[in-house]
């Protein structure tokens, strides 16, 4: 569990001094929001465009996790000054960002609430929004991200869930397998701890 949820720290450098692009409301203000990592034109960016109509001022930004992605796709040097900034470091990065760009913003909004378009930076979201003391905000859980750690939590608190295994090695699962099959079972369901759209999940029946 640990190995999964390392990849949520930050890892890249930040600027001095760097704040997030800043897009107005385009209604009378409500507050504002943090988005991480909008870049799918029907989610984050959508969502970006239905807070501003609905008058929320959002603030954009990346994990570490999209940003590094981003720039191995494109061969180039990470984006740092979109970066989420360091943990403690919340308050003052939004206040630099309201400032940068704060013609067309109320002095003063509230944190309502911060979003994240991708399964990488779920972690990040949640530790911003708690920093901010966002109205709208769980707080931070890594068993909310990890599938192991969530149906472990269910069996905890006494709800049914599958039984399953965490496995570092193909003879790990073939042994899980194996005792399901002695259960009298006859699939098993491979799936990494992380990740989202069923990527490398595979149904075992041998």
């Amino acid at each position: 569990a640990a190995s999964e949820l390392a990849r949520e720290a930050p890892t890249l450098p930040r600027p001095d001094a760097h704040g997030a692009p800043i897009s107005a409301p385009r209604a009378p203000s409500k507050g504002f929001a943090v988005v991480v990592d909008p870049l799918c034109d029907y989610l984050g960016k959508a969502l970006v465009e239905e807070l501003r109509d609905r008058g929320v001022a959002v603030a954009t930004t990346l994990s570490d996790y999209a940003a590094a992605g981003l720039a191995a796709m494109h061969d180039v040097a990470p984006p740092l000054e979109l970066l989420t900034p360091a943990a403690g470091a919340e308050p003052a990065w939004l206040e630099r960002a309201f400032s940068a760009d704060g013609e067309d913003l109320p002095d003063t909004l509230t944190p309502l609430a911060c979003f994240s378009e991708s399964d990488c930076g779920i972690a990040t979201a949640e530790r911003v929004a708690a920093a901010l003391k966002c109205r709208h905000a769980n707080d931070v859980a890594p068993k909310r991200r990890h599938k192991w750690l969530l149906h472990e939590a269910l069996a905890e608190a006494g709800l049914p869930r599958c039984r399953q295994r965490l496995c570092e090695t193909a003879a790990e699962a073939l042994e899980f397998f194996e005792d399901e099959v002695a259960r009298g079972g006859a699939r098993v369901v491979v799936k990494p701890c992380r990740g989202v759209g069923s990527e490398d999940v595979a149904l075992c029946a041998s």
